[in-house]
């Protein structure tokens, strides 16, 4: 009996080849993106109020962090990650537009990194949902709390945020409600569509 339950302590304890391949990939994988800027313009819902809607970053870090506390003994089976976010934003911009739609492709491209926010300082003219935060996460994943007798948390996460400020004008919000308005016009008519006559000119002479 007793060599029985030794041998199942063993392999609870014990990784196998495919464990330790992810344990490994986990620790060393690193991801460093900048400067994003995804941008959605509709100008043909409503001609009269065309609209922007994006999401940008400058930075965005994902990486394994060395252990900095030398008073802590090294644990293997602790996984030290940081994340860090820089210049995210969302905004909504429906007054002063420039029509991108309109521009050739090199000139939407340094329009859009222009607009991305550097150290989470706001860009003028910007009508932001989420203005610009500075955001970074430090967590200690426990693969293996059973081998510590779980003492030990299986994961410590420490989240930092500078600032965090949410606003919304009178446009951005009448600009969200004709939307809304729109999809759920077209979601209605949608089952009858089937029945809608495909003609390029109106049968009756005259109407088009």
């Amino acid at each position: 009996m007793n060599i029985i339950l030794e041998a199942n302590n063993k392999s609870a304890e014990d990784d196998g080849f495919v464990m330790k391949i992810v344990v490994a990939a986990i620790k060393n994988i690193q991801i460093n993106i900048s400067n994003v800027h995804i941008c959605y313009e509709d100008s043909t819902t409503y001609k009269e109020n065309i609209f922007q809607l994006g999401v940008s970053f400058s930075k965005l870090v994902f990486e394994t962090e060395l252990n900095k506390k030398p008073e802590k003994p090294a644990n293997d089976n602790i996984i030290n990650k940081m994340v860090k976010l820089d210049g995210f934003s969302i905004y909504l911009n429906s007054k002063k537009i420039i029509r991108l739609s309109d521009l050739p492709g090199n000139d939407i491209n340094s329009i859009l990194k222009s607009q991305i926010s550097e150290k989470g300082q706001a860009i003028p003219d910007v009508e932001y949902i989420l203005c610009p935060i500075n955001f970074e996460s430090k967590a200690d994943i426990h693969r293996k709390p059973e081998a510590d007798k779980y003492q030990l948390p299986i994961a410590d996460l420490t989240m930092n945020l500078d600032s965090f400020h949410l606003q919304l004008n009178n446009h951005q919000i009448s600009t969200m409600l004709l939307t809304v308005e729109t999809i759920d016009r077209v979601t209605t008519a949608a089952p009858y569509r089937k029945w809608r006559p495909d003609f390029k000119k109106h049968p009756i002479k005259g109407i088009t």
